[in-house]
């Protein structure tokens, strides 16, 4: 998660975390993936490598894309980097069952900058958040394939760039909270892309949010990590 300073999470909040991958939210009581983190799949999946839950945190697999769990069972969804993964197909279909399983929640994906520069295999579709709508693109849909060369020599040199990526958090990624109900989804093909990117970042300059993370709410941030910790979950109050 690149935008932490957005979740706003109580320390009752029963929280579910949407495929955690290698790095999971602190406040995340259950986790929910497509994958095993045993599974024998590429680590790029899971951000790199492979989970710790040293915690014992409650980890459940979904392979039909459905959650096992009762209507409202928890009170915030995370899905963090995991919609740039899921094909255009199944996507409706996540988007209905956090929508179902939890109350309000937090949406992050990797920014249409972050893309242009690396530009990684796993991502499958480009996405962007405007005027409460989600908007995908579908990598097959684009030019993207034609710069592989370039990204793919980014993307060996990627620790080079850490700094200027931790210094540019907001422009590395989108998040948003939502309550009540997830914003509409919408698939659209490169050249409606671009008009909405360019509705979004150019037509009104002053919306791009390039330095809203300042000293104190890293402070703040980190005094809240210290302070909350994950619940323990009765799992059988939250399985159907």
């Amino acid at each position: 998660m690149q935008l932490p300073w957005k979740v706003n999470i109580t320390k009752e909040d029963i929280v579910l975390e949407v495929g955690p991958g290698a790095y999971p939210y602190y406040r995340s009581d259950v986790y929910i993936d497509k994958f095993d983190p045993n599974e024998d799949v590429a680590l790029e999946q899971f951000g790199g490598k492979r989970l710790d839950n040293s915690k014992e945190i409650p980890h459940y697999v979904t392979k039909d894309g459905t959650f096992p769990f009762k209507d409202k069972a928890f009170d915030y969804v995370i899905c963090s980097h995991v919609l740039e993964h899921v094909p255009k197909d199944a996507i409706n279909l996540l988007m209905e069952e956090m929508n179902r399983v939890s109350k309000r929640g937090y949406i992050e994906f990797p920014s249409i900058f972050f893309e242009s520069i690396y530009n990684y295999d796993v991502h499958l579709n480009i996405l962007d958040y405007f005027e409460d709508t989600i908007y995908l693109l579908d990598k097959k849909d684009t030019n993207f394939h034609m710069m592989k060369p370039f990204t793919d020599m980014i993307i060996k040199s990627r620790k080079l760039w850490k700094g200027f990526e931790k210094i540019n958090r907001p422009l590395m990624a989108v998040g948003f909270e939502w309550r009540g109900n997830i914003p509409m989804i919408k698939i659209v093909n490169q050249e409606e892309f671009l008009e909405i990117i360019n509705k979004k970042y150019f037509d009104n300059v002053e919306r791009i949010e390039a330095y809203d993370f300042n000293w104190f709410q890293k402070k703040l941030f980190r005094l809240k990590e210290k302070m909350y910790k994950h619940n323990s979950i009765d799992i059988k109050s939250i399985e159907k």
